[in-house]
């Protein structure tokens, strides 16, 4: 029979659950021992201890969700979750809805991602409480830019159209910059440039600059000559330093640019002649040079873009302007200043160099 006597509880694990008289609540996940106690007293003896152990399972709950990204073919791509709940939990990776083999981790990584690996990607954590899928996260995988037809050379009668054009592959959307003799031609940013009446002032090198989220490339020089043309360069002016005294019998000049005291000329075949002086000295280009498709002429000094994307420069160097930078490539223009050059990339960045004086801050690239 019973003695009537009252019950009292202990609760060996707080975190998991409270007790309040009889009644039994439960605040978290984990395992407590309740015990029941009735004492005795003159009448009854007390009763022996009841316990009962308890475990709470916790369904998992994601704290940090999987995130969208994009990388570059051949880049590695990961995604990573954190869940909590009730160990041991268990996951399962999943792209577009079908299992991944072996991704049974909180993290997911893909070494060298390629084009198939691009997808929706959801995880699924679980324990002995429950289930709970992730948000979707996107891999995009870019392709970078790759030229399938190169602009072609081409002579054209004078008046008459000429034009270039490119073909490329890659993430879409691609982005077309045409450039001249290594200046940008403002306004030719589409696959195809168009020159409807084409003259004299037309001639010289062609290039394009393709780019996407992914990077750029750059096209072969192309060559526009005029028919008839015979690249005969008529200076004159100021002749102190031999400016105006042009190379008896040059010919086939595509494009020509001046300093104060000197003058440079790119040839159809790559090759540059300069005269005059760069300050005392002769403007005469380096030997050897070749393969040059853009030309810019400084106070003192002078810059050569060759096909290859490198620069070399000559001439004086009062301020560094002719001290190229180690390791420059992949430059697709050059300007020349007074005693500083600027150098345009592929990508679509900025190098200077050369004189920084005066506060005017010509070699400081934003």
């Amino acid at each position: 029979a019973s003695s009537g006597l009252p019950v009292s509880y202990t609760n060996s694990n707080l975190g998991v659950a409270t007790v309040t008289g009889n009644t039994v609540t439960l605040v978290g996940g984990g395992v407590t021992t309740i015990t029941a106690i009735q004492g005795g007293d003159s009448t009854y003896a007390a009763a022996t201890n009841l316990s009962q152990t308890l475990t709470v399972n916790v369904p998992p709950a994601i704290t940090q969700q999987p995130q969208s990204l994009s990388v570059t073919v051949g880049g590695q791509a990961g995604f990573s979750v954190t869940a909590g709940g009730t160990s041991p939990l268990g996951y399962q990776w999943k792209k577009d809805g079908v299992n991944i083999g072996g991704a049974t981790a909180s993290s997911y990584a893909i070494n060298t991602a390629q084009t198939g690996d691009a997808g929706v990607y959801i995880v699924e954590v679980s324990n002995a409480a429950g289930t709970n899928l992730s948000q979707s996260a996107s891999l995009t995988v870019l392709v970078p830019p790759a030229i399938t037809q190169q602009p072609q050379s081409q002579s054209v009668t004078v008046g008459s159209q000429a034009g270039f054009s490119v073909t490329a592959g890659g993430t879409e959307p691609l982005s077309y910059q045409w450039l001249k003799d290594g200046k940008i031609v403002t306004g030719a940013t589409n696959s195809a440039y168009t020159i409807p009446t084409a003259g004299s002032q037309d001639v010289g090198f062609y290039r394009v600059r393709v780019g996407n989220a992914a990077g750029s490339v750059i096209s072969r020089a192309a060559l526009l000559m005029m028919s008839p043309y015979d690249g005969v360069v008529v200076a004159w002016g100021s002749n102190t330093n031999g400016q105006s005294d042009v190379p008896t019998g040059l010919s086939g000049v595509v494009s020509v640019d001046a300093g104060p005291g000197h003058t440079v000329a790119l040839k159809s075949d790559g090759a540059v002649v300069a005269w005059g002086s760069h300050g005392g000295g002769p403007a005469v280009a380096p030997a050897g040079l070749s393969g040059v498709v853009g030309v810019a002429a400084g106070e003192q000094h002078t810059v050569a873009l060759k096909s290859d994307g490198a620069v070399v420069a000559w001439g004086s160097n009062g301020f560094g302007q002719t001290d190229v930078p180690a390791g420059l490539s992949g430059v697709v223009g050059v300007a020349a200043g007074y005693s500083h050059i600027v150098a345009l990339k592929s990508d679509g960045t900025v190098v200077a160099w050369g004189s920084n004086t005066n506060g005017h801050g010509q070699t400081a690239v934003p």
